[in-house]
């Protein structure tokens, strides 16, 4: 890991926490720290730089961040990463991959709980970390420094509540006790005047404890009065002047141990020494103004945020009470406030939404705001939810997101700031920015969108119908652009909006898009496991790799490689071609994005954590880890010059990092473009109406600017004449009082000159008598010396005495000494003679005595062995017994051994249940979620299909109507060919003389109305069939609305599906009737024209050679052999 380390540099984060209670802080007027993403950003506001650290590796999220009141620290509180069944690689079968690699196991700190780390406020160096202990939970929700910055407090979060006491010079945990049995804790704080005393408040009760050395004892206080109230927050009031360690007087004590506390029903409480002094009331005067939520000190008193998005500012009295003077907004909808942070210098204040908005209020001009929001507040805009899509282009320094809170932001990653924000009705899905940074494509759940990038806004250029577009994306020329629905990818020219085609093959739902770098092919990955390569001219698929039950995530291909690259839900990052897996890697953490630069040695990854990995391209496992999100990792994608990484998770913070690539090949990319190079265009799109209007409106400015101009010079005109009349009278003033200034000047000059005479006589006066004084004094020195020179020639004199006093007096001491000696040599010798002697006889009293201690001993021993031994029977007795018990416990304890283990396996197949039901409950959440939109989508296809059903029954209510005349026509036909029937009768008698051709025609005409009548029958059972099945669909019309109203009460219910396929086939049925009754008119139609040629012939005329020749039939003679008038080809077929 050490050849890759420090690839990725965090250089900037778009974001910020928006639930943590006290989250943004004031390291000096100019210096801002808080918490974004899974970073902590010291932010320069004049210089708008930001210095970024990244988390601790194997942690969740941050949870809480404090700042010490001398500013030289900044604690962060990371959660730990929650317990889930162990991800294990599933083994394959010799042979099965034959070049699999396993992945290297990296070292890393191993994390039980949650971790608090200690940085320097100004270099942001981490100094220490804190983590260890029993904490009970995985997080911290709130931390405060004690007053002198030697202490940390830390309240651990669900289910056991603990607050910790840290001590930060030896970082080790000094005491811990629990502080709620249930509900909820919001906030703790250390006392600045007493460094013992720490408070903490929650969901219905306010506590105080007093640390000692090694333990946190609760202490009862007049607060606990109001338990049962919901505690919204407090604050401890002390002069910040005033040093921490100085003794004060005990009037000075009362005044600095004051504490305010916030009610949720709008009441702040003020209380001294724990015990209630009074209330403030609830605060007003502004609409949605409510109890107070966030408390801040200044130097006139306290800062409060209230709900609705206020400011109150409260300023303490002469009565020692508090009066809210002002108020102001700071957000124009209302978004609640969850943090304040006012500067040092009090110029800045800093306020944080819950809509993850950053903004800053100046502070000094507080008093001349408004009830609305000041015009002199800047805001910093984030996403407030997950990020969706995320794009850069070639030709600018932008990137656009989308997320799910419904807006579309532009950022300038070079100038690190929000260009464009706009907000749309619905929810955008994907995104996609063109080459050019002029166009942006957005896949809304209504439709797809073409948008245009304007200089101050976002216009729609073009519509396409496709719902809830996944993904999408432009080519990496700008001439294309591909969009996903569900299973099908749609690809369209950008400039004619042509769709060039539709690429089906996916099973399932297509999860990512990548263009190759000349745009002659594309490569798709779906939840179906297959990754498929198209070629865009064509539009076919050349190559797949289909990999069944594997979910992919994300796929990138290479510029001149066949190979590719995929993640998905089995945990391996994946090097694929067309048929084989080249390599994979399996790692615990699920990789949720990837990416590639062209030409780089580095391949990038996003986890479901939030961390992100760069991996050494070729493939070897190894990698470098930043954690740089607090959420999965949704988006990620590299700047065209390969340079920066960005990275977009569902906290909704964007994360860029400068790659550090030493071993980049850029032989064919090319060298990096410089950030600051000139190769970026400005360039900007502007409407046509919004420049006229511009010009406009220049027009109108320079009219008005030329009318104040000459408004102005008449101004200065009329000024300059009062001006010089004013210089007048004032010169004429000048002159007198010059005259009158002169006169008193010379009368000065002469005082001033009497004064020197007078001062120079003194002068020499003075010295005279200085003179005098020295001489004198230099007479007494003299004879002071002279008086010393002897005392010092008498003292020499003696000393010289003494010394040759002290020469004999040695001499004769050296001589004592010596025979001193020689004597005392002498004695001691006749005393060492003695002792000598006195020895030997001690000697032989000593062996005598040893031959005594000898017998004494051996007799004890005998005795002693003797009663050993009685005492061994004894205690023999006595351990064979307790042998008897631990053995008959022994097995006791094996058999309590057993089941404890037994109990113990249970409890852990109970817990790995649990585990389990929890995950299929949140992808069972997941499928819901999906079912939701698609059910939605169906709810909308059903309503289309009700007004195409409605037009439908429209028609076949005409069809009934057209039914019903027909009847009428058939009616008048059944009269015609009764009467016709009665005109052939006579006619017999008077074709006596062609009986056989008249008979047989006869027999023809007969067979041909018996026909008729049969069709005549036929035609009506079908029109009485068609009557009813008309009616029995009109019944399950009304049964199927009926059925659809129950379905649009039941969502959840799947039995959508099914009553769609009822009305697609009730539709197919009413379909299959009209061509039935569009054929049966057509054979009425038919018989109609039959029956006329009928007439025709019953009306021939008489002759005895040869009837006239029927249209259709042909001519007949009156022989036999002429055939029948119709013959069978001719005959109409009755179904």
């Amino acid at each position: 890991m050490a050849t890759i380390g420090q690839s990725l540099i965090p250089s900037h984060v778009f974001g910020i926490h928006g639930k943590m209670r006290d989250g943004v802080h004031f390291v000096d007027d100019t210096t801002i720290v808080y918490c974004a993403a899974h970073c902590v950003i010291w932010w320069k506001t004049e210089e708008k730089h930001q210095k970024v650290v990244c988390g601790t590796a194997d942690t969740e999220t941050m949870t809480a961040i404090a700042l010490s009141h001398n500013k030289k620290h900044v604690a962060i509180a990371e959660s730990s990463l929650p317990d889930r069944p162990a991800v294990v690689e599933q083994r394959k079968e010799a042979g099965d991959l034959t070049k699999a690699v396993e992945a290297p196991k990296t070292s890393a700190l191993e994390i039980k709980g949650p971790v608090i780390s200690i940085f320097d406020s100004v270099s942001a160096k981490k100094k220490k970390v804190l983590m260890g202990g029993d904490i009970g939970s995985r997080s911290y929700i709130s931390l405060a420094f004690s007053h002198d910055s030697k202490c940390l407090a830390a309240q651990g979060g669900a289910p056991e509540w603990n607050l910790v006491l840290w001590s930060l010079e030896k970082s080790k945990l000094i005491a811990s006790i629990k502080t709620s049995t249930g509900p909820d804790v919001y906030q703790v704080q250390c006392c600045p005047t007493d460094q013992n005393l720490i408070t903490v408040i929650g969901d219905g009760f306010a506590k105080s404890f007093r640390s000692t050395d090694s333990a946190l004892k609760p202490i009862s206080t007049g607060i606990g009065k109001r338990e049962g109230l919901k505690f919204v927050t407090h604050l401890w009031l002390f002069d910040p002047s005033a040093p921490a360690e100085k003794e004060k007087d005990k009037t000075d004590k009362k005044e600095e141990s004051v504490c305010l506390y916030a009610l949720e029903n709008g009441e702040v409480l003020y209380t001294e020494a724990g015990e209630i002094v009074s209330s403030i009331s609830p605060p007003g005067g502004l609409p949605g103004a409510g109890y107070l939520e966030v408390f801040l000190q200044f130097s006139k008193g306290f800062i409060s945020a209230e709900s609705g998005g206020i400011i109150g500012i409260f300023e303490k009295q002469d009565d020692d009470n508090f009066k809210r003077t002002r108020c102001f907004k700071v957000d124009a909808n209302g978004t609640r406030i969850v943090s304040l942070a006012l500067s040092p210098g009090e110029e800045s204040l800093a306020c944080v939404l819950e809509s993850r908005q950053l903004i800053l209020v100046p502070f000094q001009n507080s008093e001349f705001y408004a009830d609305e929001v000041p015009k002199e507040a800047t805001g910093l805009g984030f996403h407030s939810e997950g990020i969706t899509g995320l794009d850069v282009c070639y030709r600018k320094p932008l990137a656009v997101t989308s997320s799910t809170d419904k807006c579309i932001r532009v950022w300038n990653y070079i100038e690190k700031c929000c260009e464009l924000a706009k907000y749309f009705p619905q929810e955008a899905l994907s995104i996609s920015l063109h080459p050019s940074g002029f166009q942006i494509l957005v896949g809304f759940t209504d439709k797809l969108r073409l948008m245009n990038i304007l200089i101050d806004d976002i216009r729609i250029a073009k519509e396409f119908n496709i719902k809830s577009c996944q993904d999408c994306a432009f080519s990496n020329g700008g001439q294309y652009f591909a969009a996903v629905q569900q299973n099908v990818i749609y690809v369209f020219n950008t400039y004619n909006f042509e769709n060039l085609g539709n690429l089906r093959g996916h099973n399932g739902k297509v999860r990512s898009i990548w263009w190759s770098p000349d745009d002659t092919f594309m490569i798709t990955a779906g939840i179906d496991g297959a990754i498929y390569e198209w070629q865009i001219r064509d539009l076919k698929r050349s190559r797949e790799n289909v990999l069944k039950g594997c979910i992919y995530t994300s796929v990138i291909g290479l510029k001149d490689s066949k190979s590719f690259f995929a993640v998905g839900s089995d945990h391996k990052l994946k090097e694929l071609d067309e048929n084989s897996v080249f390599k994979e890697f399996f790692f615990p953490v699920l990789l949720t994005q990837i990416a590639l630069p062209f030409g780089s040695r580095l391949l990038f990854a996003g986890t479901e954590f939030g961390a992100v990995r760069a991996y050494r391209y070729p493939l070897t496992g190894e990698f470098y880890e930043v954690q740089a999100l607090g959420s999965p990792v949704t988006r990620l994608i590299v700047s065209r010059d390969s340079s920066l990484l960005l990275c977009g998770g569902d906290d909704g913070a964007v994360v860029i990092f400068d790659i550090r690539d030493k071993e980049k090949a850029l032989a064919s990319h090319g060298v990096r473009h410089d950030k600051d190079a000139s190769h970026w265009t400005s360039e900007v799109l502007v409407l046509k109406a919004d420049l006229e209007e511009l010009k406009s409106r220049v027009q109108d400015l320079e009219q008005q600017v030329t009318e104040v101009q000459a408004h102005c010079e008449y101004q200065i005109r009329l000024k300059d004449e009062g001006i010089a009349i004013r210089i007048k009278e004032l010169t004429d003033v000048t002159d007198k009082e010059l005259a009158e200034t002169k006169v008193k000047y010379e009368a000065i000059i002469q005082q001033k000159n009497d004064k020197e005479l007078e001062w120079e006589q003194k002068y020499k006066a003075l010295e005279d008598l200085l003179a005098a004084r020295l001489a004198e004094m230099e007479e007494q020195y003299q004879k002071k010396m002279l008086v010393e020179v002897g005392r010092y020639t008498t003292l020499e004199n003696e000393k010289e005495i003494q010394r040759l006093e002290y020469v004999e007096d040695r001499a004769i001491l050296t001589d004592k000494h010596e025979k001193a000696l020689v004597d005392m040599t002498d004695s001691y010798e006749e005393k060492l003679e003695i002792q000598q002697n006195a020895y030997a006889k001690l000697k032989e009293e000593a062996a005598q005595a040893l031959l005594d201690f000898e017998e004494i001993r051996r007799q004890m021993e005998e005795d002693t062995d003797k009663e050993i031994e009685d005492q061994k029977e004894k205690y023999d007795s006595m351990v064979a017994a307790e042998k008897e018990t631990v053995t008959r416990l022994k097995g006791e304890n094996g058999i309590m051994r057993k089941k404890f283990s037994e109990f113990k396996k249970e409890n852990e197949e109970q817990r790995e249940e649990l585990q389990m039901l929890f995950e299929q409950k949140k992808e069972l959440y997941e499928i819901i979620g999906s079912l939701e939109r698609d059910i939605a989508g169906l709810k909308k296809d059903i309503h289309e299909r009700d007004d195409t059903i409605g037009e439908k029954e429209k028609r076949i209510y005409d069809m009934k109507r057209k039914n019903l005349e027909l009847e009428k026509f058939k009616f008048v036909l059944d009269f015609k060919i009764k009467d016709l029937s009665d005109q052939i009768e006579p006619r017999e008698a008077e074709l006596q003389d062609a009986k056989d051709q008249i008979r047989k025609m006869e027999i023809e005409l007969e067979r041909w109305l018996d026909f008729a009548e049969n069709s005549i029958k036929k035609w009506q059972h079908t029109m009485r069939i068609i009557c009813i099945s008309c009616k029995t669909i009109a019944s399950q019309h009304r049964a199927n609305t009926a059925r659809r109203l129950s379905l649009s009460k039941s969502v959840d219910e799947q039995s959508t599906l099914s009553h769609q396929m009822e009305q697609e086939n009730l539709r197919q049925r009413v379909v299959q009737l009209e061509n039935e009754l569009c054929t049966k008119n057509d054979r009425i139609k038919y018989l109609e024209a039959m029956i006329q040629e009928l007439e025709l012939v019953q009306n021939r005329p008489k002759s005895r050679g040869q009837l006239p020749p029927m249209d259709g039939v042909g001519p007949f003679a009156g022989s036999s052999s002429t055939g029948s008038i119709l013959s069978p080809e001719r005959r109409p077929s009755v179904d």
